[in-house]
């Protein structure tokens, strides 16, 4: 399926325009954009409400990098007259969050990225329930 706002999409940076693309899960930019997915990947805010499919989740893994952790183990040496106990630490590097833990996000639980800014974890609000935002766009509602 061809179309014509993809060729124009760094045409938005010069007009100053913002676009708003909502897909469902990472397949649609597949389905629709092919290869040109990763740019609007990479040019983009994204928001991710939870992940229902597993390359979604594995995107959302991907994005929010890792950490290192610090593992503890322990050894027992047996001597003649007691026994040595030794506890060591070793940097791991772990997942900021699984694809798992993706795929599990909570209803009010939303994950954003922001160019230049570590990923946030945040709730969401409805703007028709919270006392900052209703009334707003009243206007806009069918």
């Amino acid at each position: 399926m061809e179309h014509t706002l993809y060729p124009h999409f760094p045409c938005r940076l010069l007009l100053n325009l913002w676009l708003v693309i909502i897909v469902q899960n990472i397949g649609q930019l597949d389905e629709y954009y092919n290869q040109g997915k990763m740019e609007f990947l990479t040019n983009c805010t994204k928001v991710f409400l939870g992940a229902e499919d597993e390359d979604t989740a594995a995107k959302i893994s991907t994005l929010c990098g890792k950490t290192t952790v610090m593992q503890e183990s322990y050894s027992v040496k047996s001597g003649l007259i007691f026994d040595q106990k030794q506890s060591s630490f070793t940097p791991t590097a772990r997942d900021l969050i699984t694809a798992g833990e993706a795929g599990q996000l909570g209803e009010e639980t939303s994950l954003l990225w922001k160019g230049g800014v570590p990923p946030l974890k945040t709730n969401k609000i409805y703007y028709y329930l919270d006392d900052d935002f209703k009334g707003l766009y009243d206007d806009f509602d069918s």
